[in-house]
């Protein structure tokens, strides 16, 4: 939280020589809560880390301008909002399990946003489990199978404001076994979980939270609670007739029921009438992905295989997570992160962990230094979804 404010240029007859930069927590300027003193920032200042600005939190600024005999009136207040810091709403947990009950601390907030939470095994062969808060504690959904949600009171339980709980279910928390957990908490501009309920009627629409002003569209997971079906994925690098499947190594499936043609927006996605997602009185749970690099460090593309050992992908951004799936030739989706070292995991498989090369994570975005046709099969379209290591973003109005 360390904006840079930036005035017009010095219009008066005197020589500007200092501007006075000052932040305010209210619109009138009563409670001062940093000011820069005369400083040679004539027109342009950064503010420091020392000012302390809280997350998610409005401010005003004003600048004097020092001549070299006067001193101009403040300008009109100009009000932001800081941007929630980046890791309150993404986050790698590495753990080991002690098969009884556990709390992980890891500074996010699950009672002020909706959150998601990902474990997987490392060292264990074990189910990918993915818990909601839209779904409650206890309740998971298996991402390399086509089963309906499960309950298990000793699975996750609790979600809280500094991290969640897990109990001594053995997918989850095994007695020395190595474990990371992914999380994903809700803000416009990079992701939402809603839930809804089919009406099997083409051209249904689903509202979902992705629009700040600079998002696009990214991906939609969909998955029923209440029957035995596909994991569909709607990715902006597909068209508006395509899927994939989270669960499976199928390639690109075409058909215009699954969406009814129509792509999504960062307002809302639309249904056909499939039963993969639209039958009358099911419920479904999606997880909605924004695209926005510059502003909230995700990006869901799509790069082509050169078969080599350098392919890189500019992001714009740090890369500390990547999904991987190859659209034209069956294979798994990959999950890597910068906090497991070479290690490879799957979305479609129960596997423990794997160590191979694959990828690297750069400055600008990543790299994939493997020449496997898994995942860099020369001439082949691969999507993906990569987001940033850390960072904290600040919103401007």
């Amino acid at each position: 939280t360390t904006p840079t404010l930036t005035s017009s240029a010095y219009s008066g007859t005197d020589t500007h020589i200092f501007s006075i930069w000052s932040l305010y927590s209210d619109s009138g300027g009563i409670t001062q809560i940093y000011t820069s003193g005369a400083i040679v920032d004539l027109i342009t200042h950064t503010v420091p880390g020392s000012a302390n600005l809280i997350a998610e939190t409005q401010y005003w600024w004003g600048v004097e301008h020092v001549g070299a005999a006067s001193i101009s009136d403040e300008s009109i207040l100009t009000g932001f909002t800081t941007a929630v810091a980046f890791s309150a709403l993404f986050g790698i947990t590495l753990g080991t399990g002690n098969g009884a009950t556990q709390q992980y601390i890891t500074g996010k907030d699950y009672t002020a946003r909706k959150g998601l939470v990902w474990p997987k095994s490392r060292s264990v062969a074990t189910n990918n489990l993915l818990f909601d808060t839209e779904r409650g504690v206890g309740n998971y959904l298996v991402s390399n199978s086509t089963a309906a949600e499960v309950n298990n009171a000793t699975s996750l339980t609790a979600f809280n404001n500094d991290g969640f709980d897990v109990g001594a279910f053995s997918d989850i928390n095994t007695n020395a076994a190595t474990y990371v957990f992914w999380e994903f908490l809700a803000a416009q501009g990079f992701m939402d979980i809603v839930r809804y309920t089919g009406d099997g009627i083409a051209g249904k629409t689903v509202a979902i939270d992705l629009d700040d002003g600079t998002a696009v569209f990214g991906m939609t997971i969909i998955k029923s609670l209440d029957d035995v079906t596909f994991w569909l994925v709607q990715h902006r690098a597909l068209t508006a007739d395509d899927a994939l499947f989270l669960e499976s190594t199928n390639i690109v499936s075409v058909n215009p029921n699954y969406w009814n043609s129509t792509a999504a927006t960062t307002t809302n996605f639309t249904l056909g009438t499939h039963v993969y997602n639209n039958v009358l009185n099911e419920q479904y749970v999606s997880y909605n992905f924004a695209h926005n690099p510059l502003k909230k460090g995700i990006f869901c593309g799509e790069y082509i295989g050169d078969g080599t050992t350098s392919n890189k992908t500019v992001t714009g951004f740090p890369v500390g997570w990547v999904l991987i799936k190859d659209q034209e030739v069956a294979g798994n989706w990959y999950l890597f992160d910068i906090k497991r070292t070479d290690g490879l995991l799957y979305t479609s498989l129960i596997d423990a962990e794997g160590i191979t090369a694959v990828v690297t994570f750069d400055s600008d975005g990543f790299t994939i230094i493997s020449s496997s046709t898994a995942y860099n099969r020369n001439g082949g379209k691969f999507l993906f979804v990569a987001i940033l290591q850390t960072s904290e973003i600040l919103t401007w109005y």
